[in-house]
């Protein structure tokens, strides 16, 4: 229930940080991104531990969830990376960051 909320406000957060052009602004959308993205972090981890009727089995739940989750950093990272490309004079990071926004609500 709080889950996808978050999801899609992360999402469109790090959408927002294609225009903006001063600190500030950029201070803003970190400050608020931070809070909702505490939810992304830490609430998987609550809710296999919750799901989880043998309470010996915590430990393996939540490897081989953390372990699926890291699929998605294996793969999204050299995304992204590809995405930005390697030219120093010519980086693209309008598309990184919108590579980033839809990952994020895929």
């Amino acid at each position: 229930m709080v889950y996808g909320p978050a999801s899609i406000v992360c999402a469109l957060l790090t959408l927002c940080l294609i225009p903006p052009a001063t600190l500030g602004g950029v201070v803003a959308i970190a400050f608020i991104y931070g809070f909702f993205s505490g939810v992304m972090i830490a609430l998987p981890i609550v809710c296999l531990v919750r799901l989880t009727p043998d309470k010996t089995k915590i430990g393996t739940r939540l490897g081989m969830g953390i372990g699926l989750a890291s699929l998605g950093m294996l793969v999204g990272r050299p995304g992204a990376g590809a995405v930005l490309g390697s030219d120093p004079d010519n980086l693209r990071w309008t598309d990184t960051w919108i590579h980033g926004g839809c990952a994020m609500l895929a």
